[in-house]
């Protein structure tokens, strides 16, 4: 019996294969199965590209960047979605991160500072969701 092919078993992700660019790297859906290991390029309805694994996607993964499971400045990350927790990031403590830099669901514990001047670490998500 012939495997069949990634899309044959997964019709919906027809719209996010990006064609351009894997038809320029040789790759071709219908001659990729759903366990593949093959990393392709990917395109969301909303335009963001990545790459992932075939398997990640038949096993339900999306967007990295919709899920936010990575960061993509100007539509997920903290500075944006929140600008007024930046006021209260404390940069000197947090070596290098920044609120552009993470996630608003990041569990990651990081330093804040008060008006006041008086430092504590919470988790990202715990501070967006109005705790911490």
């Amino acid at each position: 019996m012939a495997k069949r092919t990634l899309f044959e078993e997964f019709p919906g992700l027809i719209a996010e294969w990006d064609y351009d660019k894997n038809g320029m790297e040789g790759m071709f859906p219908s001659v990729i199965t759903r366990g593949s290991h093959k990393t392709v390029w990917w395109k969301c309805s909303k335009g963001h590209l990545w790459k992932a694994p075939v398997y990640d996607r038949t096993a339900g993964r999306g967007c990295p960047y919709c899920s936010g499971r990575k960061v993509l400045i100007g539509y997920n990350d903290l500075a944006s979605k929140a600008p007024w927790l930046s006021g209260e990031w404390d940069y000197e403590k947090n070596n290098g991160i920044s609120p552009k830099t993470v996630t608003c669901g990041c569990n990651r514990k990081v330093w804040w500072k008060c008006r006041e001047g008086h430092s504590w670490q919470a988790a990202v998500c715990a501070r967006y969701a109005g705790s911490g």
